[in-house]
């Protein structure tokens, strides 16, 4: 980092940013070059397009230019030598403290968020880069850092690159609960808000069901958890359309759970797939006083992109319980199942037929089915098969035979049908002992 140089002449240092993406000029100016030993670079520290800020060890505001103050709305004399926590949200002191101490230790800070507080009580959630370095003109080290505004990050981001990664993230999990927390911690980074949900609509009715959640109490999830189709939230949602709250200004029905939460701003947006609505993103903060209007459309492009994954993860999901309940079924099943290709070889068998047989899987498996009948009985057995081809029966009354070679006597129905994704047939065998004693 110390062999970039600074460009010495301010006129050209300011073509260069005029030049170059103004964010990455500028980094590159205050923060991974060495700044000269010049007066002269103030001029265009001054000019520069975004906000600047040098501190002192303790974290007292030592310079500012024009952009910072601008975006705060304070002036100078009201600036210098006060401490940079008095222009941030309470909650955001211990991180600059932390911060504070890390800066001095490695000599540089990156990618550090804080919301700061205009002079008219807004919230205003800015990314910050520094370094420690030495200011022209005075022998004291300071933190010199640039701020950007998080609401123009999103804007220069561009919301292409933001649906590719969350894409990329998508196709890489394939659990629903994976999917929902990727995309709430992508919208809450996003957006700049620090609480949310997101709620599935859980029946053909319309009723919703917080399914993930971060930064919201327990008392709230217990109070705001579930929405019955006929309540006002659940209507709200079913209109599917994007819904964004000012604090003490624009009032959501059943909003006292949130009142009693301290949540301000608000956003609220219906999630669908095949114009149906499945869900929706729900963000707050305890901070913003409303939803930055940049920020807005890139909810709603992240809402764009959960619609098709929630449909794609419920699939698979039901498709899961499915098997699971057919293998249960299949496992627990008191009759003989033996499932073969065409060639007459086993390729499944549950586990009723493993323990009345005596076999292991690997012993069965791979085998011609032939094996479970009598030796003296083949030629019956191979009849009873060429009926079944011929859709003359589909059953047949013939013994299975043990490991040990006892006889079990037993009926059996055969059918055509399909086997991990192959053609197959699946013969269904009953003990018929003691019926046949019986008559």
């Amino acid at each position: 980092m110390g062999d970039r140089q600074l460009p010495q002449d301010p006129a050209l240092l300011k073509r260069q940013i005029d030049a170059q993406n103004a964010a990455g000029a500028c980094r590159h100016a205050l923060v991974e070059a060495d700044l000269p030993a010049d007066d002269s670079i103030r001029a265009v520290v001054e000019g520069l397009p975004l906000p600047f800020q040098s501190l002192d060890p303790a974290g007292r505001i030592l310079d500012v230019n024009s952009s910072w103050l601008e975006l705060l709305g304070y002036r100078r004399e009201d600036v210098l030598g006060r401490w940079l926590g008095d222009f941030l949200v309470f909650s955001d002191h211990d991180r600059l403290r932390q911060c504070l101490v890390r800066v001095q230790q490695t000599g540089e800070v990156g990618n550090t968020r804080y919301t700061m507080v205009t002079r008219d009580r807004i919230s205003v959630p800015v990314r910050c880069d520094g370094r420690v370095g030495q200011w022209p003109g005075s022998n004291d080290r300071r933190t010199l850092c640039i701020l950007r505004k998080i609401s123009d990050i999103v804007s220069t981001r561009g919301y292409l690159e933001l649906q590719r990664n969350l894409a990329l993230s998508l196709s890489e999990h394939r659990s629903l609960q994976d999917i929902l927390r990727i995309c709430l911690e992508t919208a809450l980074e996003v957006s700049e808000m620090n609480a949310g949900g997101i709620y599935l609509v859980v029946d053909s009715a319309g009723t919703l069901e917080l399914a993930h959640h971060q930064g919201l109490s327990s008392a709230f999830v217990q109070t705001a958890g579930r929405f019955e189709a006929d309540s006002p939230n659940a209507r709200l949602v079913g209109r599917g359309r994007p819904m964004f709250s000012r604090h003490n200004r624009d009032a959501l029905p059943s909003d006292n759970a949130a009142a009693r939460e301290g949540l301000r701003a608000g956003a609220f947006v219906p999630i669908l797939h095949a114009g149906k609505v499945v869900a929706c993103l729900n963000l707050a903060s305890t901070e913003l006083n409303e939803v930055p209007d940049v920020t807005r459309a890139a909810i709603e492009t992240i809402a764009g992109q959960l619609g098709g994954a929630i449909a794609r993860a419920r699939t698979e999901q039901a498709l899961a319980t499915s098997e699971a309940n057919f293998s249960s079924l299949v496992e627990t099943m008191t009759d003989f199942l033996c499932v073969t290709d065409d060639d007459g070889i086993i390729r499944h068998v549950n586990a009723t037929m493993l323990h009345r047989l005596g076999y292991a899987a690997e012993e069965m498996l791979g085998r011609h089915v032939a094996m479970i009948h009598p030796e003296d009985r083949g030629f019956e057995a191979a009849e009873a098969v060429a009926a079944v081809l011929k859709g003359e029966r589909n059953g047949c009354l013939l013994p299975l035979v043990t490991k040990t070679g006892e006889l079990i006597e037993a009926e059996s129905r055969i059918t055509r049908g399909v086997w991990d994704g192959q053609p197959a047939w699946l013969g269904i065998s009953r003990d018929i002992t003691e019926r046949l004693r019986t008559e």
